[in-house]
């Protein structure tokens, strides 16, 4: 419905863990819109890790859904 949930800053590169609890309307609505606005997007160049130039911000090794 538009809402905010939170907003968190990570400390760590890796090993992050984040639990977006579902509400009522999201089950009624039979899906959810999940938007990240990130801050501080690099690319992998610029941390030394390659010749990729793009802008990253998040790297999702795993989801669950339950």
């Amino acid at each position: 419905d538009g809402q905010s949930f939170k907003s968190i800053s990570f400390n760590q590169f890796a090993g992050n863990q984040l639990e977006i609890p579902i509400n009522a309307s999201m089950r009624d609505d039979g899906y959810a819109l999940l938007e990240f606005k990130l801050l501080n997007p690099v690319s992998p160049k610029s941390l030394g890790m390659g010749d990729d130039t793009r802008e990253l911000g998040i790297g999702i090794t795993k989801l669950e859904v339950r």
